[in-house]
């Protein structure tokens, strides 16, 4: 018999072996694809965001030369000088744009893209932000790259001061019109009207304007504007084939310091009353002299009385200036000798209200019975001071200049008995060399009925000169409409202060001496002290000593 053996299964484990090894270089293939692809995405990532943060650069770069005191890391001025820095938008009669250029010249700027010619520094975002079309520009629809530019006429150029080599090629710094960008500012307004950014008004916000030069110091149209710089910047990186393009804009903010002894916002009759012996006079401060009667002494002029609403004077009291009275009839009661005889009518006055802090300080209570120091930098919630405790505002080094005043932030503060509340540096380096420290309290007073009460033994101000502390009370979250809160105030020998709360209610009480101003929703001073206002302190319009961020922007241009 014959036996026949298959060999059908022969060359099975050759061929799979096979498929298996082309499987695997597939899969091998796909993973160098995917790191290839992921390392691509990574890189033009990495690309995008040097890019963005580059552009950030710029616009930084614009906001520090702004400012008036700009100087490099040498101490060198690098401040934008009056002819450089744009004062009218381009849509006006001798507008102009400025452009800061770093390492491109004014012609890449300015030159459209062409065959041939990629140029990706044009300013393709222009016509975007001169509604009015100045200089034949030629507006087009958003998200479109503008192809027009400024003729040469209407452009001015300085060249960057960056320390260091980066991305940014161009910033330009303009003033911003009411349809500049992708919105337009104030409804209702036309589209070239000039934009100004009012701190003043509850909240903040930009007001539209025919030029640019209303927004100045009185006596101009908008005394508590500033205009508003629109600043571009683009950052291409060194292939260009990477642009990117930001935008922000920026305005001065102005701190009024009104020349009133006393101010009532309200529009009641009256907002303002003197029920005791409570008196008015006018001083001239000197730096380091506390004495009392103070040097300068006025009892005649200089230390007006102000309301919207009303003043109504009674007992012995008296005001040694005018009596301004917004409301229409005038609402005023003279006191019992004529100091003054009538009224001076006026219009309504507008005083800021402090912006709110952000974030909010606690609102937990801390009760300070012996000897403590604050600093600036941290949150406080109530704080308090009882028997004879003395709280410290010591202010560090590098602060307390007019320029930039040591900053403290609590919920609320409140003296009583001996204590007292007093300004000190720490040491020689802090408030500019001297012992005139400038000190700015922000009371946030959410859920604080009496945000501020200095009826203990009240502030010990050792510089003489009330414009270096100053008590900014906010409107609390939860309060819609004045008044807020009830500030309470009892003068003593040191009392040197401006106190701003245009949401509360202001009670003067006790026989000590107030130097400084009261502004107020409503001030009843039922004392027999006497209101020292400082003669230094006429109508001021401090700028800020930094630009406020209003808003920003990438564009996808």
């Amino acid at each position: 018999m014959t036996i026949t053996y298959q060999n059908r299964q022969k060359g099975v484990a050759l061929l799979l072996a096979l498929v298996l090894l082309m499987l695997i270089t597939a899969v091998a293939f796909g993973l160098i694809i995917m790191s290839n692809t992921e390392n691509s995405i990574n890189n033009n990532f990495k690309g995008e965001e040097t890019e963005y943060f580059a552009a950030r650069a710029g616009v930084e770069e614009a906001r520090n030369r702004i400012l008036p005191g700009a100087v490099d890391q040498n101490g060198n001025s690098v401040a934008f000088t009056a002819a450089m820095l744009p004062s009218l938008p381009p849509d006006t009669p001798g507008g102009k744009v400025l452009y800061i250029l770093n390492g491109v010249t004014l012609a890449q700027v300015t030159t459209p893209p062409a065959a041939g010619n990629p140029n990706p520094f044009f300013d393709d975002q222009l016509c975007h932000d001169i509604p009015g079309g100045a200089g034949g520009i030629v507006k087009v629809p958003a998200n479109v790259r503008c192809t027009t530019i400024l003729p040469a006429a209407m452009i001015t150029t300085t060249a960057s001061v960056a320390p260091y080599p980066l991305d940014y090629k161009w910033v330009r710094v303009m003033i911003k019109e009411n349809s500049s960008g992708p919105y337009t500012a104030v409804n209702g307004q036309p589209a070239t009207f000039a934009v100004c950014w009012d701190k003043s008004l509850n909240p903040p916000a930009e007001v539209a304007t025919l030029l640019a030069t209303d927004c100045a110091a009185a006596p101009a149209a908008l005394p508590l504007a500033r205009p508003v710089y629109l600043v571009t910047a683009l950052a291409v990186n060194a292939a260009g084939t990477t642009r990117r393009l930001v935008q922000e804009e920026i305005s001065l903010g102005i701190t009024f310091n009104p020349s009133y002894s006393v101010y009532g916002v309200s529009p009641a009759c009256p907002g303002v009353q003197f029920t005791g012996n409570g008196k008015t006079a006018s001083f001239t401060a000197v730096a380091g002299n506390t004495s009392n009667p103070p040097p300068g002494v006025n009892t005649v002029s200089g230390a007006d009385v102000g309301s919207n609403g009303g003043i109504a004077l009674s007992g012995n009291s008296a005001i040694a200036g005018n009596a301004d009275v917004a409301s229409n009839p005038v609402c005023f009661t003279p006191d019992k000798i004529g100091s003054p005889a009538a009224a001076t009518p006026i219009a309504p006055q507008v005083f800021p209200v402090s912006p709110a802090p952000n974030p909010a300080p606690p609102t937990t209570s801390t009760n300070y019975t012996s000897d403590t120091t604050l600093t600036p930098g941290n949150l406080y919630g109530n704080i308090s001071g009882s028997g004879k405790a003395t709280i410290t505002l010591q202010v560090p080094d590098g602060q307390g200049t007019a320029a930039n005043p040591a900053t403290f932030v609590m919920n609320s503060l409140s003296l009583s008995g001996q204590s007292q509340v007093v300004i000190a540096p720490k040491d020689g380096a802090a408030c500019g060399g001297t012992t005139t420290c400038y000190v700015h309290v922000i009371l946030a007073g959410n859920g604080a009925g009496t945000p501020l009460s200095l009826s203990g033994g009240s502030l010990d101000n050792p510089s003489g000169i009330p414009e270096t502390v100053v008590f900014n009370v906010t409107q609390p979250t939860g309060c819609a409409a004045a008044p807020c809160g009830t500030v309470q105030i009892t003068g003593g020998a040191a009392t040197y202060a401006i106190v701003n709360a245009p949401m509360d209610d202001v009670k003067v009480t006790g026989n000590g001496d107030i130097f400084g101003s009261l502004i107020s929703y409503t001030t009843t001073d039922t004392g027999n002290g006497t209101i020292y206002h400082d003669t230094n302190a006429g109508n001021q319009y401090i700028p800020d000593p930094y630009l406020h961020l209003i808003a920003f922007r990438e564009l996808n241009y």
